[in-house]
């Protein structure tokens, strides 16, 4: 979902969505979702290898904290 120019948001992306990404002019990717090999465990290489920067911050969505805020903002 485009939000702006310069955002969009959607669910978990995979490995495949990296390029369509990075052709959108999107330069950074954002990951709330929970860090496990299964699911998102290849995005971060595959993002650094497509010229993309990558943060994780692993919200949990049922227990959201304030740092988790603090640290998407910071």
């Amino acid at each position: 979902v485009q939000v702006s120019d310069h955002i969009a948001t959607s669910g978990q992306i995979g490995v495949r969505h990296i390029g369509t990404i990075k052709e959108a002019g999107y330069e950074l990717i954002v990951n709330l979702a929970p860090a496990r090999k299964q699911m998102n465990g290849e995005e971060p290489f595959a993002a650094v290898e497509a010229g993309l920067a990558y943060v994780q911050i692993p919200v949990d969505f049922q227990n959201p904290e304030l740092r988790d805020l603090e640290f998407f903002f910071g």
